[in-house]
C-alpha cells in the first residue's frame, strides 16, 4: 500500500509525506518540505533490494539544525543516520525522530494526532479550549436550528461531577483515561456516551468536571415538546456531530466515511456551505454515495475524486480533473452516465437464479 499526504503546519510551510508499506514493514518513505516553484527533501528512506537494511538520505544539515538541541548540531548527519540505523522495519522513521525529540517531526506527528475521524461511537467527537465552549454550544443551536428538522431550540442541563464520580457517565474506559490523563484544565470533550447521547464535558479543575448534556425542543401540533440527544433521529445526532467541521480549538483535518449518512441532501448541502463561508482552517476528507454534491457550483473540480473498485476488489482513486471537463458541465448528470466510471454494476443473474425457485 503507497500513501501521500500534503498537509499545512503551524510554521506556514507545505510538506509531503509519504510512505509505502508491505506484510507490515516499511519500504519507502519520504519528507519533502515545498517553497513556491521548489522543493527540499528532509528525508529518503528505502529497503535496499535484496536486503534487510536500508538507505537513508537526510538532505542538507541547516534543514535540521533548527530542530535539534544544541548539543547534536554538531553532528547532524552521524546522529541521524544512527538512529535511521536503529528503526526497525514496522516503525516509521518520522515516529522515530519525533521520540528522539527533532521538534520538526514532533510537529508533523502532533499534526497527525490532531486528525479527527467523524462519527466514531462511544468515542471524542471533538476537543475544544473551555474559551470557546459556549461559541461551540451556540454553533450547534445555529446549525440545527437552521436546518429543517422541526427543532426550535437546543437546551443545555450542566452537572457538576468530581473525578470520583465520572464512572456514573457509563463512559467506555478509553475516554476515562482520556478525560483523566490528556484532558487538561480548561479544555472540553464532545463525546458519545454508552446509549448514543452526546455531551460536553470540560475539566475544571484536576478534580471536577463540568457535564453539559443537550435537551432538543421540537414545535408540535399541541404546542413544544422535548428530547434528548438519545432519542433523537440518527440524522440529527450527525449534524450535531458534524458541527465539529465547523469550529474547533485549531485547525484540523477531518475524515468523514459517508457523510451524507440519514442526511437530506438539501441539509448538507446547507452544511457544506457554512464550512466553506467560515475562515477557520480545517479541511475536510469525506466519502459520499450523494450525487447531488458533484456540482461545479458548490464544490471546485480538483476536491472532487471517484473510487473505482477493479474485478480483483482494488480500490482506485482518480480526480475528475483526468477528464476534460467544462466549467459549466453537469458532473453529476455526466457521472450518471457513466462518463466518469466508477459506477456500480449490478447484475441481476444471481437474483434471478433465487428468485425463479419461488415463482415456478
Amino acid at each position: 500500500s503507497d500513501f501521500m499526504i500534503e498537509f499545512l503546519l503551524d510554521d506556514g510551510r507545505y510538506y509531503e509525506y509519504a510512505i509505502s508499506i508491505k506484510g507490515g514493514h516499511i519500504l519507502e518513505e519520504s519528507l519533502i518540505r515545498h517553497k513556491t516553484g521548489s522543493e527540499k527533501s528532509i528525508f529518503h528512506r528505502s529497503l535496499v533490494e535484496g536486503s534487510e537494511d536500508y538507505e537513508c538520505d537526510f538532505g542538507s544539515d541547516s534543514i535540521h539544525r533548527e530542530y535539534l538541541s544544541q548539543n547534536l548540531k554538531k553532528n547532524v548527519q552521524a546522529y541521524l543516520t544512527l538512529v535511521s540505523e536503529s528503526t526497525p522495519s514496522n516503525q516509521s522513521l518520522l515516529r522515530e525522530l519525533a521520540n528522539k525529540n527533532h521538534k520538526l517531526m514532533q510537529g508533523i506527528v502532533n499534526w497527525f494526532s490532531s486528525i479527527r475521524v467523524l462519527p466514531e461511537e462511544h468515542s471524542c467527537v471533538n476537543m475544544i479550549s473551555s474559551a470557546k465552549k459556549q461559541d461551540y454550544i451556540d454553533l450547534i443551536k445555529s446549525l440545527l436550528k437552521s436546518v429543517d428538522v422541526g427543532i426550535i431550540d437546543v437546551k443545555i442541563n450542566v452537572e457538576k461531577l468530581s473525578s470520583d464520580h465520572l464512572a456514573k457517565l457509563q463512559l467506555p474506559s478509553g475516554l476515562l483515561d482520556l478525560l483523566i490523563d490528556q484532558v487538561r484544565p480548561g479544555e472540553a470533550i464532545h463525546v458519545s456516551g454508552s446509549d448514543g447521547g452526546r455531551m460536553l464535558i470540560e475539566k475544571e479543575n484536576e478534580s471536577e468536571y463540568s457535564i453539559s448534556t443537550f435537551q432538543f425542543v421540537h414545535c408540535g401540533q399541541n404546542g413544544s415538546f422535548i428530547l434528548n440527544s438519545a432519542q433523537e433521529s440518527k440524522g440529527t445526532i450527525h449534524l450535531m456531530d458534524l458541527a465539529s467541521l465547523l469550529l474547533s480549538d485549531k485547525p484540523r483535518l477531518f475524515i468523514v466515511d459517508e457523510i451524507d449518512t440519514s442526511i437530506h441532501f438539501k441539509n448538507l448541502e446547507h452544511l457544506f456551505k457554512m464550512f466553506f463561508k467560515l475562515d477557520h482552517g480545517n479541511q475536510i476528507l469525506f466519502s459520499s454515495h450523494d450525487t447531488s454534491i458533484l456540482n461545479q457550483d458548490l464544490m471546485q473540480r480538483d476536491s472532487i475524486w471517484f473510487m473505482k473498485k477493479s474485478r480483483f476488489g482494488e480500490t482506485k482513486l482518480y480526480p475528475v480533473t483526468d477528464f476534460k471537463v467544462r466549467k459549466d458541465l453537469k458532473i453529476e448528470k455526466g457521472y450518471r452516465e457513466g462518463r466518469f466510471e466508477a459506477l456500480p454494476l449490478p447484475s441481476s443473474k444471481v437474483f434471478d437464479t433465487f428468485s425463479s425457485k419461488y415463482t415456478e
